[in-house]
């Protein structure tokens, strides 16, 4: 089978592997369509310890077209969405109720194989019925499970007024579903533009270009008018240090910040501690996601409202990921790129 593999920073490299054969509680899919996250990129980069050899891709769907002994919930020739992750639950943060930290995560795409390949290997267990969804929708299961840990203390966010910091797929699908949890405002800022001419047909208001570093005069005024007491949760997506010091600025009193977006090691963080205590400010990361965020957001996702189609910038066959990854390492109007092992 054809597959695009991880030999190392900067490496990936078109290869042909033997097609697996499923074991015991195990079923072999067809991909359908995979996506490319931008922690596939960091990958790529060096930013994440995954050990070469490893074929990535953590977003896809796929149908069954073998099953192991034992499998008796699914059918050949079913389409289904993927959770990549599995947790112990028997570790110390398993057993606190912190999954996301598990001590020996597994996760497709990056301790096993995954999904840029035309077959792949998965526990039956981590099979998602896709119910009324496509398999294009299901891809975003796994990112919106990730929105859906994010935003977990925040589940009631009906007339809240929020801003998003990043107007990349992760933090346009982070906008769909705050609206989707009835926010009475949402805000996108962005250095592109084209960005946020996408986030304001998603219902961003204001979407308002920022620079990427600097004083931002206008941008803080035209947030005051939107937000004249400061916004009541501020999500970053962009893990940047100049863009957190803002989101501190920007917040209002008693708000919270979320920061989702994945930072390089080196960065540092200048911000104002007398504005944290003045506000009571709550700060908190999020990394990864949770059984029960999962299990959330492949019912938000077949229940609710989304355009997952509007984040899509290009479709790819395999041939094509090393060179569409390179390009997501560049600045500019990006989303997110789908890959169909399918076609050449």
């Amino acid at each position: 089978m054809r597959a695009i593999r991880f030999q190392g920073p900067d490496q990936l490299v078109p290869t042909h592997l033997p097609q697996p054969s499923p074991g015991p509680g195990e079923v072999l899919l067809r991909v359908i369509v995979a996506g490319v996250c931008q922690t596939d990129v960091h990958i790529v980069q060096g930013h994440f310890p995954v050990h070469p050899p490893r074929v990535l891709g953590h977003e896809f769907s796929g149908e069954v077209i073998a099953k192991g002994s034992g499998v008796s919930n699914l059918k050949v020739g079913q389409a289904v969405g993927v959770n990549p992750a599995t947790f112990c639950g028997e570790c110390v943060y398993c057993r606190r109720g912190q999954p996301q930290q598990c001590q020996r995560f597994r996760c497709l795409g990056n301790t096993e194989d995954g999904g840029w390949a035309e077959y792949t290997l998965i526990r039956a267990d981590q099979a998602v019925p896709l119910g009324p969804l496509r398999p294009e929708q299901a891809v975003w299961l796994e990112p919106l499970s990730c929105v859906v840990h994010a935003l977990e203390p925040f589940p009631n966010s009906e007339g809240k007024i929020a801003l998003i910091i990043g107007a990349g797929p992760m933090g346009l699908l982070t906008l769909q579903t705050l609206r989707n949890y009835g926010a009475g405002l949402v805000a996108v800022v962005d250095p592109n533009p084209g960005k946020l001419e996408r986030a304001s047909r998603l219902g961003a208001e204001p979407a308002l270009v920022v620079e990427r570093a600097g004083d931002t005069p206008a941008v803080d005024a035209a947030l005051g008018a939107a937000a004249p007491l400061g916004f009541d949760l501020t999500i970053d997506t962009t893990g940047k240090s100049t863009s957190i010091a803002r989101a501190v600025r920007w917040t209002g009193r008693v708000g919270s910040i979320v920061l989702f977006g994945v930072s390089d090691s080196a960065d540092r963080l200048a911000l104002s501690t007398g504005q944290i205590f003045d506000k009571e400010l709550t700060i908190r990361a999020a990394a990864g996601s949770t059984p029960n965020s999962f299990a959330e957001a492949v019912h938000l996702m077949q229940t609710g409202d989304f355009d997952t189609d509007a984040l899509v910038w290009r479709t790819v066959g395999l041939g094509e990921v090393p060179g569409v990854v390179s390009a997501l390492m560049q600045p500019g109007e990006k989303g997110k790129v789908l890959v169909y092992p399918g076609e050449a």
